[in-house]
């Protein structure tokens, strides 16, 4: 993780889908450089609010300021050096090693340029920090459901923005690594915006 925390916030952030309201009328302010989460049962659209905030989706009013700015106004690729985005679920059935998944993190960082030796040894410590360096050869679709989620994590690390979107990061984990995740996301500098359904991870 590079740099101070990026600050997010919402302003009267809503967000309706065939004709029924998933997101109304949300405001916070969330502090760069910690851990916020949003704690809520499945269905309450905590993953809206973080797909808002990302500028993955355009809201129906209101806004996802990031750095103050309507996300939906900045560059894709400028949000991408800034904010790294973990979902719940991805494709299981791509064609790709867990070395070259996490090196999709780094797209941001080079666009079509060749492969660095940063990118390489930033690859290489986010698969560490997430104890996946041993799948670097593996096949994603052999993949766990867990396994899957720590790769997904070290790819999001590998591409060291200030900010980290993680939408129910423990999803699929055991309890040890759910520990080991909370704990490395307290000690980060980085802004933690996390959607969370177990109260008990809500204060790493």
């Amino acid at each position: 993780m590079t740099g101070p925390g990026t600050a997010h916030a919402a302003r009267s952030l809503a967000w309706t889908a065939s004709g029924h309201a998933i997101v109304d009328d949300v405001t916070f302010a969330v502090p760069p450089g910690r851990f916020t989460a949003l704690i809520g049962p499945n269905g309450s659209g905590k993953s809206t609010v973080l797909r808002l905030l990302a500028g993955l989706l355009r809201p129906s009013s209101g806004q996802a300021l990031l750095d103050g700015s309507d996300v939906t106004t900045l560059k894709r690729r400028d949000v991408a050096r800034r904010l790294a985005f973990v979902t719940q679920e991805t494709a299981s059935d791509l064609d790709t090693t867990v070395s070259e998944v996490v090196m999709l993190g780094r797209a941001p960082h080079r666009g079509r340029s060749a492969t660095t030796e940063e990118d390489i040894r930033a690859v290489g410590q986010a698969m560490a920090a997430m104890g996946v360096t041993a799948l670097a050869d593996r096949s994603w679709a052999s993949l766990s459901g867990g396994e899957r989620q720590r790769v997904n994590i070290a790819r999001a690390l590998a591409q060291q923005t200030p900010a980290l979107l993680l939408d129910e990061p423990t999803n699929h984990l055991d309890i040890s690594h759910r520990l080991d995740l909370m704990e490395m996301l307290s000690c980060t500098d980085a802004t933690v915006v996390a959607a969370l359904h177990e109260l008990d991870l809500g204060e790493p």
